[in-house]
């Protein structure tokens, strides 16, 4: 298997740098996309802590399912992977506990 890189990012300087609109609270969660072996994720600082955490583990969700460019299926696939992941750390977390 080959070496994956994956860079997290805050998407204000990803939309200061392409000339948009940064990002809202409560839209434009974050985004992934692929160069190469290097992966970046760029997620809106503007969400608080919880669901910055969830977006990220959907934007890896998306890498770990190899998904390239928008898609409808592609969504609900790395949300329900990102949802397992989330409730699983949960559950180790309150065994730890």
């Amino acid at each position: 298997m080959a070496e994956v890189n994956v860079y997290v990012n805050r998407y204000a300087d990803y939309a200061r740098a392409a000339g948009h609109r940064p990002p809202v609270y409560g839209t434009d969660q974050g985004f992934a996309y692929c160069v190469g072996n290097d992966y970046m994720v760029f997620i809106n600082e503007r969400d608080d802590i919880d669901e910055q955490i969830h977006t990220l583990a959907h934007e890896c969700a998306h890498i770990a399912l190899g998904h390239i460019g928008p898609n409808v299926d592609a969504e609900e696939q790395a949300e329900r992977l990102s949802c397992f992941i989330l409730g699983f750390a949960k559950v180790m977390a309150t065994m730890q506990a």
